[in-house]
């Protein structure tokens, strides 16, 4: 897969997934028929499901931004991220003065972890990068589809609270479903990517 199929697959899908969320509510409030507007909407409707793939694709890459920021850069968040992984340095020299206070400690973890990576032979480097992008790749992205799930079910829960539409709530209930679900599969990939990452580094320094 090519740089930018990959790309605009990773940021398309959390704004192709709130669009979708936010078009069924208002199709659903508003007791609309997709086959009807089809079928009178010719080639203006396709040309507006192009449009919103298209759109999709920068909406989905601000939810990204969105969950990077929050999740990296939030005081309580980076505390925890670097204090998970500092933990498991306890007993190495060159992680004394991590203290989770501030975002230069991460980069000091990943100055670490990569100064490190640099003395290895190119099949281990290769390897363990590879498996270290993957990680880190699929936590971003999970983080970045929770985050779009989240203001998704924004749309459905105003939308019933004003109307009292039963349709309404099944979309809030499979939306808000989906959210805690993927929050789960986050949290799980969020510690692991963590754990490699603290793990690698202990392990290239003993040695």
């Amino acid at each position: 897969m090519n740089f930018e199929t990959k790309y605009l697959i990773r940021w398309g899908i959390p704004g192709w997934v709130f669009l979708f969320f936010l078009f069924s509510t208002i199709v659903v409030g508003k007791d609309l028929s997709v086959v009807t507007m089809l079928k009178t909407g010719g080639t203006k409707s396709v040309g507006l499901v192009i449009a919103l793939a298209g759109i999709g694709v920068p909406i989905g890459y601000m939810f990204h931004q969105v969950n990077f920021g929050i999740h990296w850069f939030g005081k309580q968040n980076l505390s925890k991220n670097i204090g998970y992984i500092s933990n498991l340095l306890i007993d190495v020299d060159e992680s004394k003065d991590i203290t989770g206070e501030n975002v230069e400690d991460y980069y000091l973890i990943e100055y670490l972890m990569h100064n490190e990576l640099s003395k290895l032979d190119e099949p281990r480097l290769n390897y363990l990068s590879e498996r270290y992008r993957h990680l880190l790749s699929t936590t971003h992205s999970l983080g970045a589809l929770r985050q779009s799930l989240f203001a998704a079910s924004i749309f459905p829960l105003v939308f019933f609270f004003n109307t009292w539409h039963f349709e309404i709530l099944l979309i809030t209930i499979v939306c808000l479903g989906m959210f805690w679900k993927i929050g789960q599969n986050y949290n799980y990939y969020s510690k692991k990517t963590m754990y490699f990452q603290g793990r690698l580094i202990k392990d290239l320094l003993k040695k």
